[in-house]
């Protein structure tokens, strides 16, 4: 027969190893379903989503008739406002992740910021100059849309639009960690075909 002593000494026992057991299940839950997230990888996913998003605009363009040049003006015309828009959602998903944990974040994405930015100035610039033109002129209008096109040619130049930042040793480690940055490798803005 047990004492009220070895009763409570019993219950006791019970319910610690109730309590202890209880936390450690609780414990390896949430533990191993979970992963411990890193705060660059997380910055690096949001970049790559928002560049992900952008790269068919980023990296096709209209099929222009040669003999129908009024309506080659108009695809050319919705492309590049298509276009310019794309670049601007980059720069602004870039700076609206914030500042990521890495020593050489901030000049690294000012830098690339502003490379997207005067892009979208460039592209901004030829809209307005084949805007200008008249398809009626046909020589003046094809002198245009050569311009046009070496404008393109020259933004097409520009280094993928995260090179910069995957060269960061720290972002770049990140970018390389992140499945959105996986799955969808930006590359650089080409010129509309």
């Amino acid at each position: 027969m047990l004492t009220k002593q070895a009763l409570r000494r019993r219950f006791g026992l019970t319910m610690t190893c109730a309590a202890v057991g209880g936390l450690a299940l609780s414990g390896c839950g949430s533990g191993s379903s979970e992963p411990i997230r890193d705060p660059a990888t997380d910055w690096a996913a949001k970049v790559c989503t928002v560049t992900a998003d952008q790269m068919d605009t980023l990296t096709g363009g209209p099929a222009v008739d040669a003999q129908d040049l009024a309506k080659s003006k108009q695809l050319m015309l919705t492309h590049l406002g298509e276009l310019a828009e794309a670049v601007g959602a980059v720069a602004n998903g870039i700076t609206e992740a914030g500042l990521p944990p890495a020593e050489d974040a901030a000049p690294v994405i000012e830098r690339t910021v502003g490379k997207l930015r005067e892009a979208r100035q460039s592209i901004n610039s030829a809209k307005e100059k084949l805007a200008a033109a008249t398809p009626e002129n046909d020589a003046a209008f094809r002198d245009t849309m050569g311009s046009v096109g070496a404008d393109l040619t020259a933004l097409g130049r520009l280094d993928d639009p995260l090179r910069d930042l995957r060269l960061s040793q720290e972002l770049g480690k990140a970018f390389g960690q992140a499945p959105p940055c996986q799955q969808a490798k930006p590359g650089a803005v080409p010129p509309a075909k």
